[in-house]
């Protein structure tokens, strides 16, 4: 994911110290909230969830990939945070690609609604 995309550790901690809306998809969970510029993500794989840390690696790289795809389509400031779920470990790229799209979809929905 390009550096101009990903949240930092700070952003990180502010959206989420600020307990952020959340939605359920199949394969992940998102939190979202406002960006200082442009749109940007992060993508949370705990040891809980996954403990192998080849697997986190693994679900992490996949997620990025996809992400910084519909990111750039973006233009709105919103920060998105993935948390991944067990089962993305065996999800497919095209049913994770799903998955992501629908859960920026409805995140963009609900950030404009509130705004």
């Amino acid at each position: 994911m390009p550096r101009e995309l990903r949240l930092s550790r700070e952003e990180l901690k502010t959206l989420l110290g600020s307990r952020p809306p959340r939605l359920r998809g199949v394969f992940l969970d998102v939190a979202y909230g406002t960006a200082l510029s442009g749109p940007k993500a992060a993508c949370v794989v705990s040891k809980k969830t996954l403990p192998r840390a080849v697997d986190r690696v693994h679900v992490r790289r996949k997620i990025k990939a996809i992400v910084s795809s519909s990111l750039s389509e973006i233009h709105t400031p919103i920060s998105v945070v993935f948390f991944v779920r067990a089962n993305a470990l065996e999800a497919s790229h095209e049913k994770l690609a799903l998955d992501i799209q629908n859960l920026v979809e409805k995140a963009l929905i609900s950030y404009n609604s509130r705004t």
